[in-house]
Formats: C-alpha cells, structure tokens, sequence
C-alpha cells in the first residue's frame, strides 16, 4: 500500500512526519495515510512524494513490502546486537535482496551486513563487505542520514579490530559531528563518546579524552547502563591520574568502587582497586596503596598486563617502606609470571627491581637501564624514561662519570616535558 512506502522512504531520509506533512497536510492525517487508515487524494500522494525526492511511480516500483519488513528485522536485530536472529535471516534476504530494484534496500542491507561481521569479529567478512561498500556505494551515503552514521559507527570498530586507530578515532570525530542531524538513543550516542574517549587516551591525549568521557557519562546515567557508565568512571579516573589531578582521579574511582561493590561486581571491584592503589602509589600514599593493590591481587581477578602491573606497583611499596623482604616476595612473583605472560615492559622493570632490591649496582645494571631506556623512548611512554634516565645518570655521577651522567640527565627532563 502506498501509505506504507510512504513511511518506509520517509524513514531511510531521515524526515519526520511534522517535516513530511508540513503546508500539505496534518500530521495525524499522514500518521492516517501511513497506517492505512486514511486514502489520500493524488495530489497528496504526489506532494509527499515529490518532498521524499520520489515520483508516485518510483514509490511503487522500488518498493517490495515483504522484503523491507525482513530487512527492518534484520537491521533491528544488527543494531540491537541479537546476532544470532540476524544470521537467521541473511539466506533469506541474499536470495532477494540483489533482484530488488532499489538500490537503497541494496546498500541498506550491505551496510548492516557489514555491521554483523564486524560486531562478531568476523574480520575476513567485513574487509571483503568494507571494500564492496568503498567500491560502490560510497559517494550515495550521505543521501540516507541514518544509514551514513551507521556505516560510519561499524567503520569505527571495523579500524579498531584492525589496530588502525588514528584512522578509527577520526571516523568517530565525524560520526560525533553526525549525531546532531538524527535521532539516536542515549546509549549509542554514550557507547560512541566512550570509543573516542579510549582512542583519545590510545593516543595520550588525556584531557580530550576526559571531556568526551564525561559525555558518555551523562548518557549511560540517563539509560541507567551501569557497565558502560563503570568503564567510563575508571578511563577518567585514570586519565585524570595520568595528568597529575589526583583529587579528581580519587573522586571517579571511589565512586567507581562503590557502585561495583553495590551490584557486586568481582571484576570491575578488582580493577577499580588496582588502579587506586596505582594513584596512591604516585601520591605516595605507601600503606593505602598496599592495602588496595592487595585486595585487587586477593580477588584473582586480574591477569596478563594488569597482573603484571599490580604485582610490581606492590614491590615498588614496600621498596618504598623499606621492607626488602616483602619487596622481592613480590617481585619473584612478577620474574616467574613472565614465562606466562612475556611483556617485554615489566621484563625491564622486575630485572631492575630485583637488582636494586639486592643492591647491584653493576655493568648489567648499567647495560639493562640502557635497553630500558631505549624500549619506553620507542614506546613513547615517557614516565618510564624519565624515571631510568635519572637513575642511569645518579649511577653515572656516583662514579664520576660527569659528562654522561649530564646527557642522561637532559633527557630525563626532555621527556618530562613531553
């Protein structure tokens, strides 16, 4: 029925029904006409459909209302993330969907296609269906709002699962422009807000990230999406620790905690109390630091980097304390985890601790704070290489060597600034 087609095309442009009927017609009548429940004249049909860019008779011959109703499901089911009810249908709409003389049905159902492969991490899948949609249909997007942001949004993701993550985080600058011209819910526009949060801080840049995470906050509380809104807590209460604002980091993670322990989240609690034993660590807070970094280790929670993580910072405490015993406990426990977990970052740091738990100060040590050095300068983490530049250099000037004990020292505070 035309009424029917009517709303289809009116919803792939992104109009609403006030835009629609305005100077032809009420809103309720067209509410009507697309129900069923009205029979419009002809010249209201045509109005409506020269506003959608259509003719009367392109608004029949490109449209097949059974075929749009399976593709409406599947598209439902791809966004609403039901992956399996999605797969179900996709036999049915390939043996359709290409005889369809629409050809925005044909990039509608290629786009959300696209979005199933890359939701389920079917990479090959979506780099063939990415490439079919670049080759295509590329330039005729921007004429479906909808469909342009969605393509857009699964983009994204499709960068991140191919590690190209400056690519990602300018695709999700553009998809953040493009929320203000459709109607998105709060959680996707939240779930956006986060993704260029975390690739903000991918790429250091902490205080942008902060901003459009504390966005992405305001949307998970307005859905009441309690996982999201947690990782969004804890990304800034890192970041903010990550730029020195210490009482603000304390303030997101403690609340972090708390509404953790109120749903009795086990994970989420352990890695909420790890990254609050690293901010009192760089506070300098000793025995709080301890006190947290022990819970998190207590809950077996964690694993791989951030076990790794936990163990040293809990070595470094109680080298701080003084308490050599308890400090190369810990850092036997982080040496033989490195078989299991082999990041070359904390092979440089327990070997290190472990030297300075037994007082070597020697050639090696000299050679291995070198190789350190070198790797956190290619890794650009610049914490690191101010923290064992110093080091070289005061073993340096302990043994007059004055002149490179200067250079190290010159670095150390290059990389401070960067």
């Amino acid at each position: 029925m035309i009424g029917e087609r009517i709303r289809y095309f009116r919803k792939l442009k992104n109009i609403t029904q006030k835009d629609l009927a305005d100077g032809i017609c009420a809103i309720s009548y067209l509410s009507k006409i697309e129900n069923g429940v009205a029979t419009a004249s002809e010249e209201v049909i045509n109005m409506l459909c020269g506003r959608l860019g259509l003719n009367s008779e392109e608004a029949v011959n490109e449209f097949d209302g059974g075929l749009l109703r399976v593709l409406t499901q599947f598209k439902g089911n791809v966004k609403n993330r039901n992956f399996s009810e999605a797969e179900k249908l996709i036999s049915e709409l390939n043996d359709v969907i290409q005889e369809s003389q629409s050809q925005e049905i044909r990039i509608q159902y290629d786009v959300y296609l696209f979005g199933l492969y890359v939701f389920t991490g079917q990479v090959k899948q979506s780099t063939i269906q990415y490439q079919k949609i670049h080759q295509t249909s590329i330039d005729l997007l921007s004429q479906w709002p909808q469909i342009f942001f969605d393509y857009y949004y699964y983009l994204s993701l499709y960068l991140c699962r191919k590690e190209e993550f400056h690519k990602a985080m300018k695709c999700n600058e553009k998809l953040i422009g493009l929320m203000k011209l459709i109607e998105i819910s709060e959680i996707e526009k939240g779930r956006i807000y986060f993704n260029q949060a975390w690739l903000y801080t991918h790429h250091r840049l902490y205080f942008q990230s902060i901003q459009v995470a504390r966005n992405a906050i305001e949307s998970f509380e307005a859905e009441f999406d309690i996982e999201n809104l947690l990782d969004s807590l804890i990304l800034i209460g890192v970041n903010q620790r990550r730029i020195q604002d210490y009482y603000e980091s304390e303030k997101y993670l403690k609340r972090a905690l708390q509404l953790s322990e109120k749903l009795q989240k086990t994970h989420t609690i352990a890695i909420t109390q790890h990254n609050l034993g690293y901010l009192y660590s760089d506070m300098g807070r000793s025995l709080e630091a301890i006190d947290q970094l022990q819970s998190a280790f207590q809950s077996a929670q964690l694993s791989g980097n951030e076990l790794l993580c936990l163990i040293y910072l809990l070595s470094k405490e109680y080298m701080k304390l003084e308490q050599f015993e308890e400090a190369m406990e810990w850092c036997d426990k982080g040496l033989s985890l490195l078989n299991t977990y082999p990041y070359r970052e904390y092979h440089y740091h327990f070997h290190l601790q472990y030297m300075e738990i037994r007082n070597v100060e020697n050639e090696q040590y000299e050679e291995t704070l070198r190789e350190a050095i070198n790797f956190f300068e290619k890794e650009q983490l610049n914490q690191y290489v101010v923290e064992y530049a110093e080091k070289l250099a005061n073993y340096y000037y302990q043994n007059t060597k004055y002149k490179k004990a200067s250079e190290l020292y010159r670095l150390a505070n290059k990389a401070r600034q960067n």
